[in-house]
């Protein structure tokens, strides 16, 4: 199941969500942030899928953007987004910090 679910943007987990229907909610929330806060630096501390989900957005990544990159707990990952036109990923998963 984790492996069908993995690969698909519309396999369901037992008891959970399909990619697709996550990221919807992921991207609507960055919109969001994009909207409200334009122009403006903003932090988002999150869980991993999300942050996966921002990146994706960042890279104009498919499925499989969701489970290339390395997550870390605590780590810093830094996204500059000018609305829905344009992104640039400056950093993913820094650890230095810590």
């Amino acid at each position: 199941d984790f492996e069908n679910w993995q690969g698909s943007w519309t396999v369901s987990p037992p008891n959970g969500e399909s990619l697709e229907v996550f990221d919807a909610r992921v991207q609507a929330g960055r919109r969001q942030i994009l909207s409200e806060r334009a122009g403006k630096t903003v932090v988002v501390v999150s869980h991993v899928m999300p942050i996966r989900g921002f990146i994706r957005a960042g890279m104009d990544a498919g499925v499989a953007g969701y489970w290339r990159p390395q997550i870390s707990p605590c780590s810093i990952t830094i996204i500059r987004f000018w609305g829905d036109q344009a992104a640039e990923v400056m950093t993913v998963n820094a650890t230095s910090h810590l």
